[in-house]
């Protein structure tokens, strides 16, 4: 609203202006020939006219300033050289135009009529460029107003307006658990029958796969330990493959998982006996034990990590080894068995 009031006090105040302004003097310069091909006293007489309606008169004679100046040349002085060449000199454009006119299409009566119309649509052309550019000032006007009352506007909002308060910077989640595509483990481990006597030692070899809340894992084993007997020497070995499904949870840093474990392998025994003592037991037997195997994981750097392992579990099919009607030597009942190692994250 207010950039149109704007424009329209521009407008009138143009207006008011341009009716309170003298009419422009234009000067009109003529061949100075005795003869000439159109009626000269006619001619002024006509574009006497056709300048009012620009807002302008013919200049007094002697007038050192006028506005523009209108120039017809007729380069022979006779009435049969019927080529005028019209030129307007623009004191407010300060430009120069010219328009060559032939006299002979037209009657000689309306010859005058003919260059009077000529002569003053040059000098409209010419003035119409001013008065664009006055437009187009106008215009330029109404836009620096309106854009400095946007900006008074945007100050008084900003004023206005409560100050924020910066908040309190949030701590950034732990680095959420990562999808595990292929992890090796290489572990110490120990095992102990609870109701029997002495205990397995060895290695395994563990591979997982996993996503970020789950995993699968397969492990070999092998382990191998000796039992003191009357008989002597009693050695005990198991070579097993086991398999996890397991939950995880943690983060990148540390990672937990716990799962049922299922493992099936193959079992012996056999015994360097003491002097003087009967024949030590020899046995084999396939193995099957089920538990549970909880596991925790630590980085070190970067894919390698360390690896710490509990398992509980009870044997389905073990070994019994016998002498002198007695058991010397089994992998038989409950267990419990912890690993250790390095795992590396492929």
């Amino acid at each position: 609203m207010s950039l149109a009031i704007a424009a329209l006090f521009l407008a009138s105040a143009n207006v008011h202006a341009a009716s309170n302004v003298e009419p422009a003097r234009v000067q009109i310069v003529l061949p100075e020939c005795a003869t000439l091909s159109f009626d000269a006293p006619s001619f002024q007489a006509l574009v006497l006219v056709e300048l009012a309606q620009l807002g302008a008169k013919t200049a007094a004679a002697g007038d050192a300033h006028p506005v523009a100046t209108i120039r017809v040349d007729q380069i022979v002085c006779s009435s049969e050289a019927t080529r005028v060449t019209v030129t307007v000199i623009d004191a407010l454009t300060q430009k120069v135009s010219a328009r060559s006119i032939e006299l002979a299409v037209s009657t000689p009566s309306a010859r005058s009529r003919v260059l009077a119309i000529a002569s003053a649509e040059l000098l409209r052309a010419s003035w119409l460029e001013l008065h664009a550019e006055r437009e187009r000032a106008v215009v330029d006007g109404v836009v620096r107003l309106g854009a400095a009352q946007f900006e008074v506007r945007q100050t008084n909002v900003r004023a206005a307006a409560p100050t924020a308060v910066p908040s309190e910077p949030q701590a950034s989640p732990p680095a959420s658990m990562p999808f595990v595509e292929w992890r090796v483990a290489a572990l110490a481990d120990t095992r102990l029958f609870l109701s029997e006597r002495g205990g397995l030692f060895g290695a395994s070899i563990n591979i997982a796969r996993g996503a970020p809340e789950h995993l699968v894992d397969v492990s070999a084993k092998y382990s191998q330990g000796d039992v003191p007997d009357a008989l002597g020497r009693i050695s005990l070995g198991m070579a097993s493959l086991a398999g996890r499904a397991a939950a995880r949870w943690g983060s990148v840093q540390s990672e937990w998982s716990l799962g049922p474990t299922l493992e099936a392998g193959y079992a012996w025994c056999s015994a360097a006996a003491s002097p003087g003592a009967a024949a030590g037991p020899d046995g084999r037997a396939f193995t099957l034990l089920v538990g549970a195997a909880a596991e925790f994981e630590g980085q070190l750097s970067g894919n390698l990590g360390a690896r710490l392992r509990v398992e509980l579990g009870q044997t389905l099919m073990g070994l019994d080894s016998n002498a002198d009607t007695r058991r010397v030597a089994a992998i038989h009942g409950a267990y419990v068995g912890v690993g250790a190692g390095l795992r590396l994250a492929l």
